[in-house]
């Protein structure tokens, strides 16, 4: 697909630097006049950070892909809302269900220290609740699929498109390993499922689902390592298991891809009648 404005690569680079730049700011800023000490003081301030944080990334990143260089005049943040969404959330939640599945060993052959940083990193209560199962799907979404993905889709196929937003998604998970493989996983599929039909709905529905499927297993869990083996008891019926959700996973992905490449190609030839 033939770029329509500048370079994918500089909005990636722009839109990583206003975002680590809005993370800066929002740290100095809540440092200023916060004064940590009790748990629910923690969780608080965690809110306050990611949102502030986000809340200037997103407004950093939708000034420059409207009005720096190469900008896109026709670019909007898209929140339509229909009746298909229902069942595209459904089987959302099944892929990264088996998604999930399918790279618990790999996270669970990370060392634990890294499940204990996660833990006291999220905390507990009802901040972090607010923190990780409302502000985490709204302002991410907006800000690596409504900006970061819909930006380079409009240049790349949709692949390369996935895999470059879920990248970033990753890397700004560090430098807690197993988060950053889970948000690598879960971002490819989040991908594909806003590209469906162009909208942020979804995808945020579904982040919000498997953030709180997450935060309960994680309190569940503790540090016990109870995984989905464990939970199963049983090697027979959990191999099944794993079998049946790495199928899941793998063919979702494929016809995904091929639902976004049909309906690109679409796109692509409306555009193009319409301008004849």
């Amino acid at each position: 697909m033939e770029s329509k404005r500048g370079s994918a690569w500089a909005d990636i680079g722009v839109l990583a630097a206003i975002l680590f730049g809005a993370t800066l700011t929002a740290g100095g800023v809540v440092a200023g006049f916060t004064v940590s000490g009790t748990e629910h003081i923690h969780g608080a301030t965690l809110f306050t950070v990611y949102t502030v944080q986000f809340v200037l990334a997103i407004v950093g990143g939708y000034v420059w892909l409207k009005l720096g260089k190469g900008s896109d005049s026709k670019f909007s943040l898209r929140l339509g809302v229909s009746w298909a969404d229902g069942p595209l959330i459904l089987s959302g939640i099944v892929v990264a269900t088996a998604a999930g599945i399918v790279i618990e060993p790999l996270l669970g052959a990370m060392p634990e220290h890294y499940i204990e940083r996660l833990n006291e990193m999220i905390g507990h209560g009802g901040w972090a609740i607010i923190t990780t199962v409302v502000a985490a799907p709204i302002f991410e979404e907006i800000f690596f699929r409504g900006m970061v993905l819909e930006g380079l889709a409009r240049r790349w196929a949709a692949r390369w498109a996935v895999l470059g937003s879920a990248a970033l998604f990753g890397l700004v998970h560090l430098p807690i390993l197993p988060q950053m493989v889970n948000a690598f996983v879960i971002a490819i599929i989040m991908g594909y499922i806003y590209l469906i039909p162009r909208s942020l709905i979804p995808v945020i529905v579904i982040h919000a689902i498997n953030n709180g499927l997450a935060y309960l297993i994680l309190e569940f869990r503790g540090s016990q390592g109870v995984d989905t083996r464990d939970l199963i008891g049983n090697d027979t019926i959990y191999l099944v298991v794993y079998a049946v959700s790495a199928v899941v996973m793998v063919v979702s992905l494929v016809v995904m891809n091929a639902k976004v490449r049909t309906k690109t190609a679409r796109d692509t030839l409306k555009e193009k009648t319409a301008d004849e």
